[in-house]
């Protein structure tokens, strides 16, 4: 709750500041140009403390989130520039400078979008390669917990053989290799359950259905990147 409360605190000081100078300094007559550059100068404030509303959040997801703020910082700064130029030339039509910086305004709109649509494919991309992680992760410590209860050395042997190939295959899927993927975890729950059986010649059986499970859908993986 304080957290929050000191970064609102923070983001009113730009415009408690900037008010308190723009009246003491000009008083509350000025011309329609300037009226025009303080309103513009208060949208662009208001696009940085907008950000958090759409950034995304979370773990791994900084980069993308840091990356929402350049732009609308840098829209911020140029506005800024541009406002007190026209706030200082005292601009009486306010044709010009409703042009000139609505034009900004837009540029800075149609890159954010731009970036928004790009950070969120990034970030299904990363939630698709962290899924895909998972699964030979969990698959792969399944059989790791499994070696410890294994006491025949030639069962063991094979085991280990499934480990290296399910913890070596790749982390890349394909809605194509989702009954391969199946197939494999199948594969790996029967090798637990020979396990637990302690009969080596069920281990040594099941150990070769998931290196030949492995296989296939490494087979059908490689034909989708060829495709």
């Amino acid at each position: 709750m304080k957290d929050r409360i000191l970064r609102i605190v923070a983001s009113l000081i730009f415009l408690v500041l900037f008010n308190a100078l723009f009246f003491a300094i000009g008083g509350t007559e000025h011309t329609a140009g300037t009226w025009v550059s303080y309103g513009f100068i208060h949208l662009a404030y208001l696009c940085i403390l907008a950000v958090p509303l759409y950034a995304r959040y979370g773990r791994g997801m900084t980069v993308l989130t840091y990356s929402m703020y350049v732009k609308p910082v840098t829209y911020f700064l140029v506005e800024l520039v541009v406002g007190l130029i026209i706030m200082a030339c005292s601009v009486e039509n306010p044709k010009w400078p409703a042009i000139i910086q609505g034009v900004i305004f837009a540029i800075f709109v149609l890159y954010q979008v731009i970036l928004q649509i790009t950070n969120n494919s990034t970030a299904a991309s990363m939630k698709k390669q962290k899924e895909e992680s998972i699964f030979i992760r969990t698959l792969g410590d399944r059989i790791k917990f499994t070696l410890s209860e294994i006491t025949d050395p030639e069962a063991r042997k094979h085991v280990v053989r499934c480990y290296d190939a399910v913890n070596n295959s790749s982390l890349e899927s394909f809605p194509e290799a989702q009954m391969a993927e199946l197939d494999m975890r199948n594969a790996v729950e029967m090798l637990c359950t020979a396990v637990d059986s302690q009969n080596s010649e069920q281990i040594i059986a099941a150990s070769k259905k998931v290196i030949r499970a492995v296989q296939e859908r490494s087979a059908v993986i490689k034909r989708c990147r060829m495709s």
